[in-house]
């Protein structure tokens, strides 16, 4: 689990989370790839805060829970921790914590070669 595949709430394809090491690990560093299938999407708000991280250059994340998978996404310079659950493979992803959480799509993981 190197790759988080990232979409907005639609299931449009927005980019990915390239997570060394895996995301099987408590803790790590990532880079974000936003990279929008359609034109239409690139001034979304999901894909600017993507553009957003990726712009910032490396983040650190950390697992905070296993049974569903949630991972905690640190990025310098950005106040909002970016968030994203898993179970089983499919999950969502957004900004923020406790009551300012905001979903912004869903998250899912690559299928397995």
């Amino acid at each position: 689990m190197n790759c988080v595949v990232l979409q907005n709430a639609d299931g449009a394809h927005l980019g990915f989370m390239v997570c060394t090491p895996d995301l099987g690990q408590p803790a790590g560093e990532c880079l974000f790839m936003a990279v929008a299938m359609q034109a239409e999407l690139f001034n979304t708000p999901a894909a600017l805060l993507l553009f957003e991280r990726r712009g910032a250059g490396e983040s650190s994340w950390k697992v905070v829970g296993r049974e569903p998978l949630s991972v905690v996404v640190s990025t310098p310079g950005l106040p909002a921790e970016l968030f994203i659950e898993l179970d089983g493979g499919f999950g969502q992803w957004g900004v923020g914590r406790g009551s300012g959480r905001r979903i912004v799509g869903r998250a899912l993981l690559p299928p397995k070669r």
